[in-house]
C-alpha cells in the first residue's frame, strides 16, 4: 500500500515460538531451544533446526516425547535415550518418576536450576 508506514521495531511484537509439548506460543525468553548436535540433544542456541519447549514446565518435554514431537520438529530420528538424557539435563527426574504437569496453561511444574538457554561445558 503506497504511503503506508511500517511499524517501528519497538512497536513490533517480536519473535514468537511454539512449544512442541503444549503448543503455547511465547517469546524466546520464555522458552528453551533444543537442537540435535551429533548424537545428542543440545540445549541453547546453536546451528541447525531447533525446537522449543516451555522453560518452566518439565511436563512439556514429557508430552512432546509421548507424542513423538521432538523427532518430528527436528526432522530427525530421536532415540528414547536421547530424550531421557535431555530430561536429566533440564533438571527433571527420569521418566516414570511421577506425574509432572504441563506449563502454566495446563498447570505449572517448574524446572529447577540455572537458565537453560546457555550451553554448559563438560
Amino acid at each position: 500500500m503506497p504511503g503506508a508506514t511500517r511499524p517501528r521495531a519497538a512497536d513490533a511484537p517480536g519473535p514468537r515460538r511454539t512449544c512442541i509439548g503444549c503448543r503455547r506460543v511465547a517469546g524466546p525468553g520464555e522458552m528453551v531451544r533444543i537442537s540435535l548436535a551429533g548424537e545428542r540433544l543440545a540445549v541453547g542456541p546453536g546451528p541447525g533446526r531447533g525446537a522449543w519447549l516451555c522453560r518452566d514446565a518439565p511436563g512439556c518435554l514429557e508430552r512432546a516425547a509421548k507424542r513423538s514431537a521432538v523427532g518430528r520438529a527436528l526432522r530427525a530420528d530421536v532415540a528414547p535415550g536421547m530424550v531421557e538424557r535431555l530430561r536429566v539435563a533440564l533438571g527433571g527426574a527420569p521418566s516414570g518418576g511421577g506425574g509432572v504437569q504441563v506449563c502454566e496453561d495446563g498447570g505449572s511444574g517448574r524446572f529447577t536450576g540455572p537458565p537453560l538457554n546457555k550451553e554448559e561445558g563438560p
